[in-house]
């Protein structure tokens, strides 16, 4: 999980304004997740909770990390188009 694309678990719902790169179906107050995306709020809290970064405000203040969660890890490329695009 790059923190590039990921939200604290207290910026998702509070974040100003959302960018396209997160549609506001997306989002979901913690007690609303639906059940097939609980492990993703896991993930999510895993990665800021126990390594220590707390609720940086976002990704500027991280840079890119070299930790992932295994379930986040495991999952396919995603974004490769855009990511040539824009120079990733």
């Amino acid at each position: 999980m790059n923190a590039a694309s990921t939200s604290t678990p207290t910026s998702a719902s509070t974040a100003a304004p959302a960018r396209p790169v997160c549609p506001t179906e997306a989002i979901f107050y913690e007690d609303d997740v639906p059940e097939e995306w609980e492990d993703y709020t896991r993930a999510n809290i895993d990665f800021f909770e126990l390594k220590g970064l707390g609720s940086p405000g976002g990704a500027q203040r991280t840079g890119a990390l070299d930790y992932d969660d295994p379930m986040i890890a495991a999952l396919p490329p995603q974004n490769e188009e855009w990511k040539e695009a824009n120079g990733y």
